[in-house]
Formats: structure tokens, sequence, C-alpha cells
């Protein structure tokens, strides 16, 4: 008999522990990537040159104590509009003709961080960015304000809405907080310790005259629970949920459900 054999529990015991070591070094090593790296996760500018936006050339380009904005004064409507955390507001031009088209002048807002900015996309510094352009609404008289975002910008609109009297709330797939959606991804994380920027969109909501929120019930990157919670904690009983069958994050304007949504809320 060979003295040295180990036991058929040793040797499991040992496998065990040897998978136990596996799997804590997978999950540090990937928690402290998802730390380290959380600005890059949460903030995807694109390198469009802000001056250089042949959609909106019909626009004036405004710069507002460094925050800048693409303006089309058609009308005493306004609407402001907060894009997504990819790409850049020229990517939404399509939206300003539509916008146009319903008799709305437009304010589209470009972040820090986005379309060539050499400074850091934070939520401190995008948050400045709202106040900025709610000192800028203070110098135009307007008969109806809409305040409007999709996505991250969803919760600046809900920040620029908490110090503005706006006649209207839009938000497009918006989250209840960014803590929510995140510990929704990664539920085996304590993410409420590791975010920096947390947008609590739900501390957030004030005397909301009219609101109306639309999100796709496929969307795998924002679920539609996040809005349907946010939602049910809007006070005002003057608001809609539009919920837009098939629809995933990133195809939500691919659906004339969107648009009619849109135009039902805006009209």
């Amino acid at each position: 008999m060979e003295k040295n054999k180990q036991s058929p529990i040793k040797s499991a015991a040992k496998l065990l522990k040897r998978i136990a070591v596996i799997v804590f070094l997978v999950y540090f090593g990937f928690g402290l990537l998802l730390f380290v790296m959380q600005n890059k996760y949460i903030y995807f500018p694109s390198s469009q040159d802000f001056n250089a936006c042949p959609q909106f050339s019909d626009s004036e380009k405004l710069n507002i104590n460094g925050t800048r904005a693409y303006y089309k004064n058609v009308s005493e409507k306004l609407i402001v509009f907060y894009h997504g955390n990819a790409g850049s507001a020229c990517d939404r031009a399509f939206l300003k003709d539509y916008f146009s088209g319903l008799g709305y002048s437009s304010v589209f807002v470009e972040y820090s961080g986005y379309s060539n900015d050499k400074r850091q996309s934070s939520q401190k510094a995008l948050m400045r960015d709202a106040e900025n352009i709610n000192e800028f609404l203070k110098t135009t008289g307007r008969q109806e304000l809409v305040i409007a975002g999709e996505s991250l910008g969803a919760s600046l609109a809900l920040y620029h809405s908490s110090m503005a009297n706006e006649d209207k709330l839009l938000l497009i797939a918006p989250f209840y907080s960014l803590e929510s959606l995140a510990q929704s991804h990664y539920p085996v994380y304590p993410v409420s310790w590791m975010l920096f920027d947390k947008y609590e969109n739900h501390r957030w909501l004030n005397d909301i005259r009219q609101g109306a929120i639309i999100h796709g019930n496929a969307d795998t990157i924002i679920p539609a629970t996040e809005s349907k919670k946010l939602f049910g904690e809007i006070i005002s009983e003057n608001k809609k949920y539009s919920e837009i069958s098939g629809s995933n994050h990133n195809d939500l304007y691919d659906y004339p459900e969107t648009f009619t949504a849109l135009a039902d809320f805006l009209k």
C-alpha cells in the first residue's frame, strides 16, 4: 500500500480550496476592474467635433459658461433635450427636425467631456451643464417649456426639472438610480460602495405638472422595471407611461409607436 497516497476526502478538500481561491481572485479582479474603470462604463463620448455637425447647421451654437448646446428658435414653445451617455448631441439631430415639425424651438445640450471637450465627464460636471442651461433659459421668454432626456440624459432632465418651472417633463428609457441599475447588472457586488456617480433620479422628482415616460419592454441595458419604479413615485396624476413592445434600448426610435407617444405628449 502507498503510504503517501491521499484519501479521496483530502483530495476533494484541496480541489475545493483551489476552486475557491480562483473564484475569489476572479471576483476580486473583475470587481477591481469595474471600480477603477467605472467612468469608462458610464460615459461613452464620441470624437464628434461640436462645431462641425452639418445636421445642426441651421442652429445657433451656444456656449454658456463652458456648456455647449445647439439652439434652434422657431417659436415660443421650447424643448430642452439631454442625450444619452454614448455619442454626442449631433447624433440626435433627427429629433431636432421632428420637434421643429411640431412647432417647438429646441436646445440640444452637449456634455462636459463630449464632442472634443478636454474635460473629464462626471456627474458633478454634467449637473453643472444642466445648471448653466437653466440660467440661459431665464434669459428667454417662453410660453411653454418641455424638459426631455433619454437614458443618462433623463437624469439630467430630472435634475434640471428640480430647478425649473417646466410645463412638461419627458423621460425616455430612464433608470431609478444608477446604483439600482448597476446592482441589477452586477448583483454580487456592493455597488453602493463602489460607485462615485450615483444619479439618484428619484430624489429629483418635484411637483411635475405633466410627465411622460417612454420605454421599450425588451430593454436589456436599462430594464423597464427601473422606469416603472420611477413612474410610480411621480406624484402628479397628469402622467403617462408608454411601453414600446419589442423595443430594446438602442432601437427605440426605430418603432413608430415611439413617435406616436412623443406626438401625443407634445401636442
